[in-house]
């Protein structure tokens, strides 16, 4: 089996779905290169973030076309603020118009990655400390018992609904004692 992913983020969305293909199908080998996918394996193409559009799409299916041992095709995009079934209509929509020899799965995070990490209830303090960003912003969307995917954002905040989730689950590693390089570079 051989799949191919075309995802909308660069780092963050390349080792979620790396870790659930070890899980879902122990085995399977990722490959760098797409002349390298063959056997038990699967290739990786980042758009880079958002905009994402046309062009990563068509290029996508001109690789899966042109490679001819892929099996699944899956396009992994955020809804953003958008609806998430007009949001895959037009992502389908989008592939269809290159005529892809294998249709896409497309896998839309609603609104954005860190919205399905704010689901995740080991990421979030119980008790956050008195004061601290995190008891803030449960006081006004609390994760722990509300559904993340409908959370808005903020009224008076100018920022997109995605980038509040994003601010949202840095303040929950923060108050966790977790900490990456993209955390670190947040704060």
């Amino acid at each position: 089996m051989n799949c191919y992913f075309l995802m909308e983020g660069q780092k963050t969305e390349k080792q979620v779905y790396s870790a659930w293909m070890g899980y879902l199908f122990p085995g399977i080998q990722r490959r760098e290169r797409l002349e390298d996918l063959q056997g038990n394996s699967y290739f990786m193409l980042a758009g880079h973030g958002y905009p994402f559009g046309e062009r990563q799409i068509n290029q996508a299916v001109m690789d899966v076309n042109r490679h001819g041992d892929i099996q699944h095709f899956f396009i992994c995009v955020d809804a953003e603020d958008e609806d998430v079934e007009q949001k895959r209509l037009f992502i389908t929509e989008q592939a269809s118009r290159y005529k892809p020899l294998v249709q896409p799965v497309v896998v839309i995070a609603n609104c954005c990655i860190e919205t399905w990490f704010l689901g995740n209830q080991k990421m979030i303090v119980q008790d956050p400390a008195l004061g601290s960003r995190l008891g803030r912003l449960r006081k006004n969307y609390d994760v722990m018992t509300l559904d993340p995917e409908l959370m808005p954002k903020p009224e008076n905040s100018l920022s997109a609904r995605a980038r509040f989730h994003y601010w949202y689950l840095v303040a929950a590693m923060k108050e966790n004692g977790f900490f990456t390089l993209k955390v670190i570079r947040a704060w």
